[in-house]
Formats: C-alpha cells, sequence, structure tokens
C-alpha cells in the first residue's frame, strides 16, 4: 500500500514539473505550478520577468529538465532503497536529494544574475 502511495506522489510530481516547463515555456511565469515546481523565489522570478529573452528561457527550460531527470533519478533510488528495507541508504538518498536542491537553486539565481547584468 505504502510503495503505491509513493508511486503516486513520484508521477504527481513528475507531472506538476512538466506542466510547469510547460508554462515556463510560454513565458508564464506567474502560474502557481511554476511557483510550486520549478522557481519558488518571488526575486528570481522578478528578474527574470524584467529580461524575458528567448536564450535566457531556453537555457532555464534546459536547467530545469535535467534537473527534473536528476530529481527522477534520486526518487527512484530512494524507493527502491526504501522498499528493500534499507533504510540507512534512503536516508542518505534523500539527504542528497535536500543538497541537490540548494544547488539547483544556486545554479538557477546564477543563470538569472548574469543575464540580468547583460
Amino acid at each position: 500500500m505504502f510503495q503505491y502511495l509513493l508511486l503516486g506522489l513520484i508521477i504527481f510530481y513528475v507531472m506538476g514539473n512538466l506542466l510547469a516547463l510547460r508554462h515556463f515555456g510560454a513565458y508564464d511565469f506567474e502560474s502557481q505550478f511554476v511557483r510550486i515546481f520549478l522557481v519558488n523565489d518571488r526575486r528570481i522570478i522578478k528578474r527574470i520577468k524584467e529580461k524575458p529573452t528567448v536564450p535566457l528561457i531556453k537555457k532555464l527550460k534546459k536547467i530545469f529538465s535535467l534537473q527534473l531527470i536528476a530529481k527522477i533519478v534520486i526518487y527512484s533510488l530512494f524507493v527502491h532503497f526504501y522498499l528493500g528495507n534499507n533504510t540507512s541508504v534512503s536516508v542518505f538518498i534523500l539527504a542528497s536529494l535536500f543538497v541537490c536542491n540548494i544547488l539547483f537553486d544556486l545554479q538557477t539565481n546564477k543563470i538569472v544574475n548574469q543575464a540580468s547584468q547583460h
């Protein structure tokens, strides 16, 4: 039962990210999907809205797509080890997901700052 709940949450997360990427590509930065799944920092959204150039949006969509793939792999590993009753490895994988999220946010912020300086 619990594994179905985990898989359902992962599928929901993936679908939410795909919808967020679609809204982001359509320059709808105020969409709730974009705010929940991609960029939750209002300052970054404000900077993107100030200079929404095509290269910036394409670069960010590429970065967000790669992040989604990485998160799917990490979540899959978590589910695999959690359901295999290997709790220590699954906790380590969740900790690495937390670190990756911070690194992803820093990368996004760096790209937006570089684009706003030009």
